[in-house]
């Protein structure tokens, strides 16, 4: 069995007069890389708390064997005006309070009525010495150059000032208004599409109505996203026809961001979408969480998720009412979804999206079509897909079982021999 580093034995915490733990127990043994999961306010941050002795439990015990614990609180507080430098430094605090003895030590032998007594100088002096070797042995005499290393190691440099922590996240400004358009907005007929001999859409049928938002969903490489160039006009089809309907603006979110172009700058690409004056991109790019120093960059210096939250800007700015989106989810952090998902809940117009992300599907779609072997499949929700999918897949495997049993069954020679 493995060590065990900190055992809990039927903790109970309260925070006023609501119960936050209620007879935990617990253990965590060497080498296990545990996540603790939970709803907000169920007390995982409590529970943490107590693992590092910032807490005490109302009852039960806590075991700690000889474990030293490093914390990384949810939203650390650091002293305001504190340099980087200084905050790393009382990263260890018994170094720290050993050196601030230390300090206090050396300041007390030049005082007249220590240094004019040899009792007291020599009792002040062996005590420096008491805390010297305590922080040798504690590693103090490369502790600074430890400190310096790690942040270089993370990217600080000359070891630069703490911004003041942002608690409430700034969320993006997206609003997508493109009117309704058409009743029909896209059909889809006997399509086809084959590359080099390699059949990808077979007569592939598909009827989009006003308001729609259809989830388009398959594995990778079944040709989602050929399906949508050859919406867009991007790519032709082998055959078949497609129709988008009269008064239908379409616009496209690109999985692999290819409607950006990475030698522009952000404010070039905001006017590539729409003119306006040079203060107006800049605003309107800060509504999607770009700093001012920011704007002028190369759209290739950005990360995934500052291209995905471009390639928002952009679409906002189209006045679609036919919204093309290939993976909008990948790179975007959960206040960004979130924001995208309640944007897409009040559009007005109609929607075809590709994505694996079954929070989204369900939070967003109307149904669901699935694109495999060439053909389209459709269901009400992803939860029935689901459903279905397992279903088809039991009783294959279930017919394959009963084949298999068939065929282990012994042929018997019944016959008579009298």
């Amino acid at each position: 069995m493995a060590d065990v580093l900190v055992r809990l034995d039927r903790i109970t915490f309260h925070h006023a007069a609501e119960i936050v733990l209620d007879a935990v127990s617990w253990e965590i043994q060497m080498g296990q890389k545990i996540g603790l999961v939970g709803p907000n306010g169920a007390g995982k941050s409590t529970l943490l708390r107590i693992i590092n002795g910032e807490l005490q439990p109302g009852d039960g015990t806590i075991v700690r064997h000889q474990t030293r614990i490093g914390y990384l609180p949810q939203e650390p507080i650091f002293p305001e005006g504190a340099t980087i430098w200084e905050v790393v430094l009382g990263a260890n605090e018994t170094l720290q309070a050993i050196e601030a003895r230390m300090r206090s030590l050396e300041i007390r032998m030049g005082l007249p009525e220590v240094y004019g007594d040899a009792a007291a100088f020599e009792r002040t002096l062996a005590a420096h010495t008491r805390e010297q070797e305590a922080s040798e042995r504690l590693g103090g005499y490369r502790y600074e150059a430890r400190c310096r290393q790690a942040l270089q190691d993370v990217g600080f440099k000359d070891m630069d000032r703490i911004e003041k922590p942002i608690f409430e996240r700034e969320r993006m400004g997206l609003q997508l208004d493109g009117g309704r358009g058409s009743a029909k907005v896209l059909e889809i007929t006997d399509l086809d599409k084959v590359y080099d001999d390699t059949p990808v859409l077979l007569g592939l049928d598909l009827l989009i109505w006003r308001g729609e938002r259809v989830g388009l969903i398959g594995q990778n490489g079944t040709g989602k996203s050929v399906l949508l160039r050859c919406i867009l006009g991007q790519e032709t089809p082998t055959s078949g026809t497609i129709t988008i309907g009269p008064s239908i603006r379409v616009a496209y979110y690109a999985q692999q961001h290819e409607t950006l172009d990475p030698d522009r700058t952000l404010i070039e690409e905001i006017w590539e979408a729409r003119s306006m004056s040079e203060h107006a991109a800049v605003n309107f790019l800060r509504r999607f969480l770009f700093p001012y120093q920011r704007t002028r960059d190369r759209v290739r210096t950005l990360s995934g998720g500052e291209r995905s939250r471009l390639q928002l800007a952009k679409l906002m700015l189209t006045d679609a009412n036919l919204l093309l989106l290939d993976e909008p989810t990948n790179n975007l952090d959960l206040p960004s979804c979130e924001v995208l998902e309640e944007a897409l809940d009040d559009f007005e117009g109609t929607i075809l999206v590709i994505s694996h992300d079954r929070y989204f599907l369900n939070r967003t779609v109307t149904r669901i079509v699935e694109l495999e072997e060439g053909a389209l499949t459709e269901y009400a929700d992803y939860s029935s897909h689901l459903k279905e999918k397992l279903l088809r897949t039991g009783a294959a495997r279930l017919s394959g079982k009963r084949s298999l049993w068939h065929r282990k069954i012994p042929t018997v020679n019944l016959s008579c021999c009298c």
